[in-house]
């Protein structure tokens, strides 16, 4: 809709911070595909000639990615120094065509001196990103200055709006524009006394992304539920609509119907 926004328009969280790092390079694949519609034109010629680049941003705890630049700069350095040193950066491949990072001397990563940040850049001369920066960051200090335009995090991260005044700029406050949606991952795991901290959270965060805009929509993904609408009551004190609904009927679960000819055997168990 706004193709000059520079804001943070979507926010993709989970519970388990290796879960998330997994999630994320799907997520970068497609924040990749759209950025490249975008600069070929495909989304409008005011995106191409004007919009802000389409990125992603990751931001999880210190135990996955550096949080400081210059943390982030020393572990390059000891990559350089030595290829077994730990690889913190959680990007080891391009996603778009699963170049390998790593490969002369770890020169798919480069320290950018203008913003202040680690770049990956895809080595892969016939890749559509060949020899390009990636649209993908993963240094909380980066993420503040540059918000993305989806933020995959954990849920434990947003406790860090109660002494930090950076991650306001997710929810608008650089921008003036919120996230108009969150996606929360294994809504099932936010129970018991992580559900009630984690409750606490969720107000807060609605109430500042109504302060700069608007209250975002949440779509919640689970394996399984009991008492959802309880649940998301407690959690966002929202309603609940689940999809797909249940059926009408037994033999159709939307999934799958059951057959109206007795003679297929179906399914057997042994």
């Amino acid at each position: 809709k706004n193709p000059r926004s520079n804001s943070t328009e979507v926010i993709m969280r989970y519970t388990l911070r290796l879960l998330s790092a997994q999630q994320f390079e799907r997520a970068a694949t497609l924040m990749m595909a759209m950025e490249l519609m975008r600069k070929k034109g495909e989304l409008g010629e005011e995106c191409k000639d004007y919009g802000e680049p389409i990125r992603a941003g990751l931001w999880v705890g210190s135990s996955l990615t550096p949080n400081k630049v210059k943390n982030a700069k020393k572990s390059l350095r000891d990559l350089h120094n030595d290829d077994t040193a730990p690889n913190p950066f959680q990007i080891l491949s391009c996603p778009w065509c699963k170049s390998d990072l790593r490969n002369d001397n770890f020169a798919g990563y480069k320290f950018n001196r203008r913003k202040n940040n680690i770049d990956f850049i895809c080595r892969n001369t016939e890749c559509d990103y060949g020899d390009q920066i990636l649209p993908i960051s993963v240094i909380d200090e980066n993420l503040y200055e540059y918000p993305p335009t989806l933020l995959l995090g954990t849920v434990d991260k947003f406790a860090q709006l109660s002494w930090l005044q950076e991650p306001k700029n997710f929810l608008g406050h650089k921008t003036g524009s919120p996230p108009s949606l969150i996606i929360q991952d294994e809504l099932h795991l936010i129970s018991g006394p992580l559900g009630s901290i984690v409750g606490h959270y969720e107000v807060l965060l609605q109430k500042i992304c109504k302060h700069y805009g608007s209250v975002p929509k949440i779509i919640a993904s689970t394996a399984t539920i009991k008492r959802a609408e309880q649940q998301v009551r407690s959690l966002y004190n929202r309603e609940v609509a689940a999809f797909p609904p249940q059926g009408l009927t037994y033999d159709d679960s939307y999934f799958a119907q059951e057959s109206k000819d007795h003679n297929k055997p179906g399914r057997r168990y042994i």
